[in-house]
């Protein structure tokens, strides 16, 4: 992510947005310090997170199906006990 002081943003503004309008991810900064980030309104909201560096595209090629299934605590009804007591409840 590139880092644009406010000074520069101010003098160069047309430059920044030209970068913004390409894909690329601003960070404005103030005495060196992040203040505001710039961010394609094109991207949605998944690749603007990973522009951010909020997520990462997975590297794994495999299925969903081939993870296996997380072990309940044993003080923890399973979930399906759990939503059929909220189900009844609504009744």
């Amino acid at each position: 992510m590139q880092q644009v002081p406010v000074r520069s943003l101010r003098n160069e503004t047309a430059k920044v947005l030209d970068r913004v309008k390409n894909g690329e991810v601003v960070e404005v900064t103030q005495y060196g310090r992040p203040i505001a980030r710039i961010v394609p309104l094109t991207l949605d909201r998944w690749e603007q997170l990973k522009a951010l560096g909020e997520i990462e595209a997975s590297t794994d090629a495999g299925d969903v199906l081939d993870i296996d299934p997380v072990e309940s605590a044993p003080d923890v009804p399973p979930p399906s006990e759990v939503l059929a007591r909220l189900r009844a409840d609504e009744r």
